[in-house]
């Protein structure tokens, strides 16, 4: 899926589980944002540039949660 090693795949899908639990049960709604648009960033960062700018440069530009 999206390029990763099929031998890792287990492993990044435990730290994917793991970090939504953590936004789940503890973070307020603001931080969910901030923390899924940190996510965006850097799923963007691994598939090199222009991949997903359009989906991260969305309606929520110049709301200040996009600041990273």
């Amino acid at each position: 899926m999206f390029g990763t090693d099929p031998a890792r795949d287990g492993e990044l899908r435990q730290v994917v589980n793991a970090s939504q639990h953590f936004v789940a049960r503890f973070l307020t709604t603001e931080g969910k944002v901030r923390y899924a648009v940190q996510a965006l960033h850097e799923h963007a960062a691994l598939f090199g540039p222009g991949r997903m700018s359009g989906f991260v440069a969305s309606p929520l530009a110049g709301t200040g949660l996009l600041d990273v």
